[in-house]
């Protein structure tokens, strides 16, 4: 969608609030992924292989739970299987199209793992207000992380800990969302880990799976330069969004 592979953090200060470490940024994903996906291309080109594309786009590596379709999940205010604690799920995503800005998508996972969205995309950053999910899931899509939280179910130090994981640079979001099915979840396209300490190492490691991975659709795509408002600005900003939609769309 666009040609700057470079993001830098945006939005204005007094309505995106983010707590930059002075580290350097994360590198992107790799772990050897660019050498697989040049083999995974040109498996697809000579042999014409649907399951290699269902591998390139639905999954990715480190420790997994089964390939599961979106469609075939619902837990938005299930707790998470005991069994499912600290580990990556992988998830099909079945559709990736632009929907009219203000409508809602009902997700089969949530958080979300992917899956149709706004033609905008939300600046990485940390927030401390809930977030527009189908914003989200389009900077998802451009390969950021996205860390929710359940307020009332961490200290205010876990809260600073997980905000502590965004560097300058970083392809990820952090903010609060309701009806989690546990204290922390990081989520990415097509992959998700639940965990409930937010100092748990599983959450880094994801980080340096997920974050700019190149399986994403538009691997790329900026993470910065379009909406930096809250869920509650959003539904008060139709005149901005009109004109990032004629900008980005």
């Amino acid at each position: 969608m666009t040609d700057d592979p470079t993001p830098q953090a945006s939005g204005p200060p007094e309505r995106r609030h983010s707590t930059p470490r002075t580290t350097p940024p994360r590198p992107a994903s790799g772990n050897g992924w660019g050498f697989v996906v040049g083999l995974l291309v040109t498996g697809l080109v000579v042999g014409g292989g649907a399951a290699g594309c269902n591998i390139l786009l639905g999954s990715s590596g480190g420790a997994t739970g089964s390939g599961t379709d979106i469609a075939d999940v619902s837990r938005s205010a299930e707790p998470a299987d005991p069994d499912e604690i600290g580990t990556v799920q992988n998830f099909g995503v079945p559709s990736a199209s632009h929907v009219e800005v203000g409508t809602d998508i009902d997700y089969g996972v949530h958080p979300p793992v992917g899956g149709d969205h706004y033609a905008i995309w939300q600046d990485c950053g940390v927030y401390d207000e809930p977030i527009r999910t189908e914003l989200g899931v389009h900077s998802q899509e451009h390969g950021a992380v996205w860390i929710t939280y359940d307020e009332d179910a961490l200290e205010p130090g876990g809260v600073e800990s997980l905000a502590d994981l965004y560097r300058p640079g970083d392809f990820l979001l952090v903010s609060p969302m309701e009806n989690l099915p546990a204290p922390v979840v990081a989520s990415a396209w097509g992959a998700q880990v639940v965990v409930e300490d937010p100092e748990a190492p599983e959450l880094e490691e994801f980080l340096r799976e997920f974050d700019r991975a190149v399986t994403t659709p538009e691997h790329g795509g900026p993470c910065s330069g379009a909406y930096s408002g809250t869920e509650a600005e959003f539904e008060e900003d139709g005149e901005l969004l009109d004109e990032l939609v004629e900008e980005h769309g």
